[in-house]
């Protein structure tokens, strides 16, 4: 039976099929980080393609493939975007947002980035064209808060900042069992345990030995636990253990 690699994997290289037939670019997304790392390692070098969040410093992103490389142009991609007004007396969260528009029936590929602007008191969500006017009619309530969505043009989405923890430890080394327990605040055996289940992530691409060392700049990912930038790991204590400097996104 196929996991949901494989599936992506199988549109991808369908798609890829379909664009160099008819000429004509084809879609896939939105992806996350990971499904983007496996979704590059399926492009070869004679693919023209191309990665877009709907805005600047995305996270999540849509796949677009294109027969030319001179095809390649982002007001092409099938997004669309709506935002309401952030009512700072609600406590109103990325989840429960992305809750009450998968609600809708919409599945989680059709929703690109949900940002939570509070120096504006505004909320942008991103989304595939086809689930546009469905979302745009339907959604009226987050939370049993009544909302009000507006079209939004993606020229006028301010660009991402990422708001992080700094945090510092001290680890017997930089396999990333004993990083994931460090960051995570859980056991050697625990960090073991999400790496064996395909929790764990380096710069996108899943982790499947537990004896990969980690380096500065690292984007590293544990599902459903934390997602972290390794900032530092040049010191040392007085016993020689290395000094770890994670941004821990919050």
């Amino acid at each position: 039976m196929l996991n949901e690699f494989d599936i992506l994997k199988k549109h991808i290289f369908d798609n890829i099929e379909l664009c160099q037939k008819n000429k004509t670019p084809k879609f896939i997304g939105f992806l996350s980080e990971e499904e983007q790392a496996l979704a590059k390692g399926c492009l070869s070098k004679n693919i023209n393609y191309s990665f877009y969040s709907g805005y600047t410093g995305g996270e999540r992103a849509m796949l677009g493939i294109f027969a030319n490389e001179s095809d390649i142009d982002f007001k092409k991609f099938p997004i669309k975007a709506v935002s309401f007004s952030l009512d700072k007396t609600k406590d109103i969260t990325h989840r429960d947002i992305l809750g009450s528009v998968m609600g809708l029936g919409i599945k989680r590929s059709a929703v690109g980035d949900i940002i939570i602007n509070k120096t504006e008191n505004k909320v942008y969500i991103i989304l595939v064209l086809s689930v546009f006017n469905m979302v745009i009619s339907e959604l009226k309530y987050i939370k049993r808060n009544r909302i009000t969505l507006n079209e939004e043009n993606l020229a006028d989405i301010p660009e991402k900042t990422d708001n992080f923890e700094e945090l510092r430890f001290t680890v017997s080394s930089l396999r990333i069992d004993s990083v994931v327990s460090a960051v995570c605040g859980c056991s050697r055996s625990a960090s073991l345990e999400f790496i064996k289940s395909g929790l764990v992530f380096i710069n996108g691409i899943e982790v499947n030995k537990c004896t990969k060392s980690v380096f500065d700049n690292d984007k590293i990912t544990v599902r459903k636990k934390a997602k972290f930038i390794v900032k530092s790991t040049n010191g040392y204590t007085k016993k020689g253990k290395v000094i770890l400097i994670c941004l821990k996104y919050i």
